[in-house]
């Protein structure tokens, strides 16, 4: 069921998030679900790859203790480990050492503000339309991977853009 809402609204972000991260396109994603409330995208894990090789595992878990902070995003890149929990603190683990806490910012007010001023000014949005694309597509991909057992499924950007091309 593609109108479920909520539990896409949560994949699109984190696969948004992934990909500007990772810095290249999403070129295949596969996910499982657990269904413990009937419910495929209530627990779920999400694989995807990058065009630059990079890959990211999302799990989005409905089952836990309510105790716990709800999000956490690690990123390991080049020996360095750098983990936000909630979004109200990073911490580094490299050579440098982060340590950083305040009030939770999940980039939503600054997100609007700019998408209002490209609107005005006439420049470009804050997420170029390709990658709109390109993750919309995948968070529908991750349930048609969960309906066939976590098959993989090919994000072709080029293909997507070409589509919208053609209904031009």
């Amino acid at each position: 069921d593609m109108s479920r809402g909520l539990g896409d609204v949560y994949k699109r972000q984190f696969l948004d998030l992934a990909m500007y991260i990772a810095g290249d396109s999403i070129v295949d994603i596969s996910a499982r679900s657990v269904e413990p409330h009937g419910h495929p995208d209530d627990t779920l894990v999400i694989n995807a790859s990058f065009g630059n090789g990079s890959i990211a595992s999302i799990t989005y878990a409905s089952n836990g203790h309510k105790s716990l902070p709800k999000e956490h995003l690690e990123v390991f890149c080049g020996g360095s480990v750098y983990k936000i929990d909630d979004f109200r603190s990073v911490t580094g683990f490299s050579e440098k050492p982060l340590q950083s806490k305040g009030n939770q910012d999940k980039g939503h007010d600054n997100e609007i503000t700019a998408f209002i001023e490209s609107i005005k000014t006439g420049t470009e949005t804050p997420i170029p339309f390709n990658e709109l694309m390109i993750v919309s597509h995948a968070t529908f991909s991750v349930m048609e991977s969960i309906r066939n057992n976590g098959a993989k499924i090919e994000i072709k950007a080029e293909d997507l853009m070409s589509n919208r091309t053609e209904q031009s």
